[in-house]
């Protein structure tokens, strides 16, 4: 009997996948309408990338807003939002902690300038805006030849906040 029930779940999931087009989003007069509203400004976000501005002890040189824009050359002082780390599958709510989120670029530079670990938070999925888990680095330290020297922002005298120092600092990657 439970044979039977495994056979008709599979089959309904199957059915359900098979009534809709696997094709209708190539569809010329679907690809005509992408073509136009992309031709009318029309552009998918941009991925974001969750960063964790304090680790769960509070210490790090990422422990303010300021300190991720200096370190990842932002342009403005990052929005700041409240999370909780958690595991792969979404079952465990562990400790609290501050997140900003970054551009693949932005998360690029901080994993050339700092030493890190993976951790996974809570992020808002892009589409649906429902929080999911996401890997997040915590960095443990910010690399030697980053320390104490002038971000591109500095250089052109947009960020004057206080010099980085060797505490911990976190990033994240899409999961």
């Amino acid at each position: 009997m439970t044979e039977d029930l495994r056979v008709k779940l599979g089959r309904s999931q199957v059915e359900s996948l098979q009534q809709g087009d696997p094709h209708a989003r190539f569809k010329p007069e679907n690809m005509i309408a992408a073509i136009e509203a992309f031709k009318a400004g029309d552009r998918r976000p941009e991925p974001r990338f969750p960063v964790v501005i304090n680790s769960p002890g509070g210490d790090g040189p990422l422990d303010s807003p300021e300190k991720l824009q200096k370190l990842a050359d932002l342009p403005s002082v990052p929005e700041v939002s409240k999370s909780r780390i958690t595991d792969f599958m979404g079952g465990y709510d562990g400790d609290e902690v501050q997140i900003a989120d970054v551009t693949w670029e932005q998360l690029l530079l901080l994993e050339e300038r700092t030493e890190r670990e993976e951790i996974m938070v809570w992020f808002p999925d892009a589409t649906t805006k429902k929080p999911i888990p996401r890997y997040a680095c915590v960095v443990k330290s910010v690399k030697e030849k980053f320390r104490g020297t002038e971000t591109d922002s500095e250089r052109q005298g947009e960020v004057k906040d206080g010099d980085m120092d060797e505490k911990a600092v976190t990033t994240t990657h899409s999961g």
